[in-house]
């Protein structure tokens, strides 16, 4: 996705001021809801002057998926970061999705934006899809772990899609505060899938004990 904030410093555009609106509009998408939010309320809270959106984006759709992109981006790199840091791949399953639901936890606004308004954004499919894949080899890489079994093929998206459908509806009742008691139900689900309901189990208590 590239918005005109993107391109090479042509119409003069401010990197600052393009990042600045992007962000001001997926936090106030996640507060209000996208199709509440207005170009105007937007230049409101962001403190920009009138008519400098249009310098930046061709339109609000444009402007939410740069914004999206960027940050669900960003997001995506810690959690991978996070999961490389592990031992194990259950211990990185475990710090990655951790780094997920303290982004949860500590930004209820802009994570509603990432994980419910953009289901409501005209193109966002495309952008949110290509952001899911990159996790795919990481929750795959478990099948080369001692101890791992058989499963479905294409499990690794289907799992991530019942990830982010637990946390949408968290998110929708504004319940983030309990964020990460839903860690060991979502290592429980990964590890099941790999190594066994026993395997499972075992993943769930470490977490729990922590």
């Amino acid at each position: 996705m590239v918005g005109r904030g993107d391109l090479d410093g042509r119409h003069g555009v401010d990197e600052a001021s393009a990042r600045r609106l992007g962000d001001v509009m997926l936090r106030t998408a996640g507060e209000s809801g996208y199709h509440q939010t207005t170009v105007d309320d937007v230049l409101e809270r962001s403190g920009e002057p009138s008519g400098r959106f249009y310098q930046h984006f061709r339109s609000k759709d444009e402007c939410f998926l740069t914004a999206y992109e960027r940050v669900a981006g960003e997001l995506a790199e810690r959690m991978l970061a996070a999961g490389r840091s592990g031992a194990t791949w259950c211990h990185g399953l475990t710090r990655a999705l951790g780094e997920l639901l303290d982004f949860v936890t500590a930004d209820p606004a802009l994570a509603a934006a990432l994980l419910v308004e953009v289901r409501a954004v005209k193109g966002a499919t495309a952008v949110h899809d290509e952001i899911l894949s990159r996790f795919v080899p990481a929750i795959e890489s478990a099948r080369e772990e001692p101890g791992a079994r058989s499963s479905i093929p294409y499990v690794a998206p289907l799992m991530m899609g019942a990830v982010e459908g637990y946390l949408r509806q968290m998110l929708v009742r504004a319940e983030t505060e309990t964020a990460h008691d839903a860690l060991a139900g979502f290592v429980y689900l990964f590890v099941l899938n790999y190594f066994g309901e026993e395997a499972a189990f075992e993943a769930m208590d470490r977490v729990k004990d922590r």
